[in-house]
């Protein structure tokens, strides 16, 4: 007698998993899903990797447009004490609040010190009209009065 094995419904094959251990096949695509999970975020540019944490940039304040506001302030003080303080101390505040000025808006953002450098060139700029005042004024009376007038002697 023959024995007849049962047919068995033929299963179809399994593809083989594939190897953690081979190189990878650089033509082949990445399955693509319809949506990406949640949470997920898509591949970045090559060469850019995303930060852990938010990047923060440290901001330094112009050291131009600080001494820029310090002199301007000398330069009102010293005019209304020394008479001489706007000419001294006023044109540099003024020099270097422009100065300070261009290179925070040239910083995109790192340098901040804007409100100094302004601050600088007011006060530079009213110590320096001050000053003017002031000497305008003092060579006015002595010129008008003057030191030989014979009316002031006794």
């Amino acid at each position: 007698m023959s024995t007849h094995e049962p047919d068995q419904p033929e299963q179809p094959e399994q593809p083989a998993p594939p190897n953690p251990y081979a190189q990878p096949d650089q033509h082949a695509q990445p399955p693509q899903q319809p949506y990406p999970p949640q949470g997920y975020y898509p591949p970045q540019a090559y060469g850019y990797q995303q930060p852990m944490y938010p990047y923060y940039v440290q901001r330094t304040t112009s050291q131009k447009a600080i001494w820029a506001m310090v002199l301007g302030i000398v330069s009102i003080f010293g005019t209304a004490c020394f008479y001489i303080g706007g000419f001294a101390m006023g044109i540099p505040a003024i020099v270097l609040g422009v100065i300070a000025r261009k290179e925070i808006a040239a910083s995109n953002g790192q340098q901040e010190g804007g409100g100094f450098a302004v601050a600088g060139l007011v006060t530079g700029i009213v110590g320096l009209v001050l000053n003017l005042l002031i000497v305008g004024f003092l060579i006015l009376v002595f010129a008008t009065e003057g030191f030989g007038d014979p009316s002031w002697d006794y």
